[in-house]
């Protein structure tokens, strides 16, 4: 039984690594936004502006996505 966990956990960490890798890829390639985009923006409110705060919540959710993969990929190695 222990097997076929280590098995689950691994595979579904290695599942979950991939996506998590392929959308971090595409957020910092497609969704980062272009300079011409927020140059008239003052620096202090970059944040505020829409493709920042896409390519801001793109970045997070790829980033968890990738943590939570590698808890996965540990509990599959320690179990």
């Amino acid at each position: 039984m222990s097997g076929f966990i280590r098995i689950l956990l691994v595979s579904a960490g290695g599942l979950l690594f991939a996506a998590g890798l392929a959308a971090y890829v595409y957020v910092r390639l497609k969704l980062k936004p272009k300079w011409h985009e927020i140059e008239e923006t003052y620096y202090e409110f970059e944040e505020a502006h829409p493709a920042m705060q896409r390519y801001q919540r793109g970045l997070q959710t790829s980033m968890a996505l990738i943590a939570a993969a590698m808890l996965l990929l540990f509990l599959g190695a320690v179990l």
